[in-house]
């Protein structure tokens, strides 16, 4: 990470470089499926939030702390509503990145993943995306296709087949 000069900050191409980082990783990344009854925030304890923290441990970025809903994301508020992102990674409290995790049980899940990634993003963190897990069913929708090509939010989508994620070219 390189900071600027004075104020401490992460510079904006360190910032963007992050973030590619970790969208990378979480489209391609070996990891186990949620459970059938699981939900969100469970998974991402379980599961996201210890491999997102190896993936930046092992590369240096061990400075960086990566939280989820359950260990106090730092929450933006919008419209006099409060949002907590279910992973925040943060440099000296500063809000870097937020991603919105949904298992596609509904259609409904989908639309509040993209709104609340969106919310991320304008309300302080310099980065948001939304990390949707479907089915095999989900994975062949030509709309599953388009939310991958969105520019904001960005959107990763992972097929869930015989308990681990799979890429969705994969």
């Amino acid at each position: 990470m390189t900071r600027e000069r004075g104020n401490g900050r992460i510079r904006e191409e360190s910032q963007q470089r992050l973030f590619q980082r970790v969208c990378e990783f979480l489209e391609s990344c070996e990891i186990s499926a949620p459970n059938a009854q699981e939900v969100e925030t469970a998974y991402t304890k379980r599961v996201l939030l210890p491999a997102i923290t190896a993936h930046l441990e092992a590369r240096g970025l061990g400075k960086l702390i990566v939280v989820g809903e359950t260990s106090a994301a730092p929450p933006v508020d919008f419209w006099g509503k409060v949002f907590y992102p279910d992973i925040a990674i943060l440099y000296y409290g500063e809000r870097l990145v937020a991603i919105e995790v949904k298992l596609m049980r509904s259609g409904q899940s989908v639309a509040t993943a993209l709104g609340q990634a969106l919310i991320y993003r304008a309300a302080g963190y310099r980065h948001s995306c939304a990390f949707l897990v479907g089915n095999e069913r989900d994975a062949r929708s030509s709309v599953t296709a388009g939310l991958e090509n969105l520019e904001e939010p960005h959107t990763i989508v992972r097929t869930a087949c015989q308990g681990v994620l799979t890429a969705r070219n994969g």
